[in-house]
């Protein structure tokens, strides 16, 4: 795991964040150790309003702490491609008639 941090994204106990990549893009990445956030940690979904970001970011941490509840602390994932939303279906849908 890199030891790189992701610049604009503050520590704390979400697994969820918002990092601002340019002024008007906001990705929501998921952290992979906890109190630490990293440049490898994945991008979930991206937006062009930090509010709508922060709002998502939100409703994950909110799920995760659900799965924590349920099946311990951090081994279920909140996010996952139905989650993320259809962002992540139309590129999967991309990939497949490429490959077609």
């Amino acid at each position: 795991m890199s030891s790189r941090k992701v610049p604009g994204a503050a520590p704390d106990e979400n697994r969820y964040y918002v990092h601002r990549q340019a002024p008007t893009r906001f990705l929501v990445r998921e952290r992979q150790q906890v109190g630490e956030v990293g440049i490898d940690d994945p991008i979930i979904r991206s937006f062009h309003e930090r509010e709508t970001a922060h709002t998502y970011a939100g409703d994950m941490n909110k799920r995760q702490r659900d799965l924590d509840g349920r099946y311990g602390h951090w081994v279920q994932h909140a996010a996952t491609p139905e989650s993320a939303g259809a962002e992540n279906e139309s590129s999967a849908e991309s990939s497949e008639n490429a490959q077609e």
